[in-house]
C-alpha cells in the first residue's frame, strides 16, 4: 500500500466513526418513576435513541457505537458516571419505549409518564422479525473534580417485555461474567419461562 493511499485509507476512517458514532449518543440513563416493579429506586435503565434527550427517543435504528450514560451524584462533589456502549451488533435493532404491543407488560412494571402510548421510558432495545445478536460494554468511575477512579458496577439487569413464543420462534440467551438471577417476574399466567 503506498503512503498516499494510505491516508486516504486513514482519513476515510476518521470521517466515518464521527457521522456512525455521534448521532448514536445518549444523555442520560433514568430510574422508572412509574408502575408495579419492585425496584423503581434502584435500576437505572439505559435509555436509547436521542442524543438530545435523556429519557432517549422511540424507534431509532440503532448502530454499533450506540452509547447510553448517565452521570448520578453519589456525594457532594462526586459522581458516579456510567457508559454503555453497542458493540458487535448483527443488525436490525432499534429503539423502544415499551407498551406499544398489548402483550408487552414491561410498562406495567417500570415507565414514565404512565403505562402504554403514554410510556417515555425508551430503555428497550427492538428487532422485528430477525435474530439479531449483539454485545453492551460498560464502564463506570467515581469522577470528583479532576480526579476519576474506575470501579465495578453491582450488576446488570436484563428484562423481557413480554412472553416469548411457546414454539420456540421468540427466544432470548445471554451472557455474562458473574452469577444470574431471577430478581421478579410479572404477569398472569404461570407458563414456564426458559432462559439460556
Amino acid at each position: 500500500m503506498g503512503r498516499l493511499n494510505l491516508f486516504i485509507w486513514l482519513g476515510r476512517i476518521l470521517l466515518a466513526l464521527p457521522l456512525l458514532w455521534l448521532p448514536q449518543l445518549a444523555n442520560a440513563a433514568a430510574y422508572a418513576t412509574g408502575g408495579t416493579g419492585k425496584y423503581k429506586s434502584e435500576i437505572l435503565w439505559l435509555t436509547w435513541g436521542s442524543s438530545t434527550n435523556p429519557l432517549g427517543l422511540n424507534g431509532q435504528p440503532l448502530s454499533n457505537g450506540a452509547v447510553s450514560k448517565a452521570s448520578v451524584q453519589v456525594v457532594n462533589g462526586v459522581n458516579i458516571e456510567v457508559q454503555c456502549k453497542l458493540q458487535n451488533s448483527s443488525g436490525g435493532l432499534e429503539s423502544y419505549a415499551s407498551g406499544g404491543y398489548h402483550g408487552d407488560v414491561f410498562d406495567d412494571a417500570y415507565n414514565i409518564g404512565g403505562p402504554e402510548s403514554a410510556n417515555k421510558l425508551v430503555a428497550g432495545l427492538m428487532t422485528r422479525n430477525q435474530t439479531t445478536n449483539f454485545q453492551i460494554s460498560c464502564t463506570s468511575e467515581f469522577v470528583g473534580g479532576s480526579t476519576r477512579t474506575p470501579t465495578s458496577l453491582r450488576g446488570f439487569a436484563i428484562s423481557d417485555a413480554e412472553a416469548m413464543a411457546s414454539n420456540g420462534s421468540e427466544y432470548i440467551v445471554g451472557a455474562a461474567k458473574g452469577d444470574w438471577s431471577v430478581i421478579e417476574r410479572m404477569g398472569t399466567n404461570n407458563d414456564p419461562y426458559y432462559v439460556q
